[in-house]
């Protein structure tokens, strides 16, 4: 159950179908916001990841029924089943997942929230865009794009 005393599960659209690589890594967003949703779909394009993204906790579970990720980036405050909620469901369906939790609003309580839900990162809004693309890198593995790297 969400803070909210709501059960998380719902119904998820499908998305348009994207050709990329096989060995693409696969990413879900997952916020309230449209323009969060945009920015993380710019970010990690095709070939080299397969991005997904929820509206809320509901349509990220059910996505997660049918399609296995790598990584999650979780808002936090959300209405319905929040992040917390969500990531922890997200991780009991595919124990492999890595999770960031991300939000704009940080208290004591909300941090010991984010440690149980097993999150591997936070990320604090506001966020730059190259913090974003370094830290999905290094939780997936994947060496550094030119636009995260330091200039020589």
């Amino acid at each position: 159950m969400s803070a909210q005393g709501k059960a998380c599960g719902g119904t998820a659209t499908a998305g348009a179908a994207i050709s990329v690589a096989p060995n693409a890594k696969r990413i879900l967003v997952v916020d309230d916001e449209e323009s969060i949703r945009e920015l993380f779909t710019g970010l990690f394009r095709a070939p080299n990841y397969a991005l997904r993204t929820a509206s809320s906790g509901e349509e990220a579970i059910e996505l997660a029924k049918t399609s296995l990720f790598d990584l999650a980036c979780i808002d936090v405050m959300m209405p319905g089943c929040d992040g917390v909620e969500t990531s922890r469901q997200l991780r009991q369906m595919q124990p492999a997942l890595k999770t960031v939790l991300i939000s704009g609003y940080v208290e004591g309580d909300r941090a010991r929230a984010v440690e149980r839900a097993g999150a591997q990162a936070f990320l604090p809004k506001p966020f730059s865009v190259a913090a974003v693309r370094s830290l999905a890198e290094r939780l997936l593995g994947v060496a550094p794009s030119k636009a995260t790297q330091p200039p020589r």
